[in-house]
């Protein structure tokens, strides 16, 4: 899931939640976002670590996802996990405005 553009429906474009679980305040982040789809791709297993691709457009640090994550994982699946980053430094490449999951690794 690609977070850069815009969609039909959508008033703040794909992967926008309009409700979570998670503990972020004020309006849907794109924490709360990162870490429902974090939680899709998790099944029953609790997280090691969430691997998150940074385009090199998005205008995002990684320090600063770092730090809201952290606090809004408190009791969750995900609480504990590492955050990976995978930092794109192509501002040609097709989702260099996108940030995204790109994987997560699960105790087994």
């Amino acid at each position: 899931m690609s977070l850069g553009g815009s969609a039909a429906g959508s008033p703040r474009g794909p992967g926008f939640l309009m409700s979570g679980r998670y503990r972020c305040m004020g309006p849907p982040t794109l924490v709360q976002t990162l870490l429902a789809e974090a939680e899709s791709h998790l099944g029953n297993a609790p997280a090691t670590r969430v691997h998150i691709r940074v385009g090199a457009l998005s205008n995002i640090s990684p320090t600063s996802l770092q730090r809201h994550f952290t606090t809004a994982v408190a009791g969750s699946p995900l609480e504990g996990a590492e955050l990976v980053f995978h930092v794109d430094r192509d501002p040609l490449a097709p989702d260099a405005l996108g940030v995204r999951v790109v994987g997560v690794d699960r105790f087994t």
